[in-house]
């Protein structure tokens, strides 16, 4: 299952790859809004926030805490 739902509180434990170009972030923590779970990682030196959406979640790693997205182009520039 692709659910971010699945992963209880253990966000901090995993680590995003983007399908696109292999690159990897790993999740300081979770931030919850009213119609999403937001993901943060660091990207130079700054928090960008990731949308944890069922639709953008190739597969869960749960074995090694790996998350593997298709993290839409430009998203990762603001």
């Amino acid at each position: 299952q692709h659910s971010p739902k699945n992963l209880q509180n253990k966000w901090d434990e995993y680590r995003i790859i983007d399908d696109e170009n292999g690159n990897q972030y790993d999740i300081l923590r979770v931030e919850e809004f009213p119609q999403q779970l937001m993901a943060v990682i660091e990207i130079n030196s700054k928090e960008c926030l990731i949308p944890l959406s069922d639709q953008l979640i190739s597969s869960i790693d749960k074995e090694n805490r790996i998350i593997r997205m298709q993290i839409p182009e430009g998203l990762l520039d603001l």
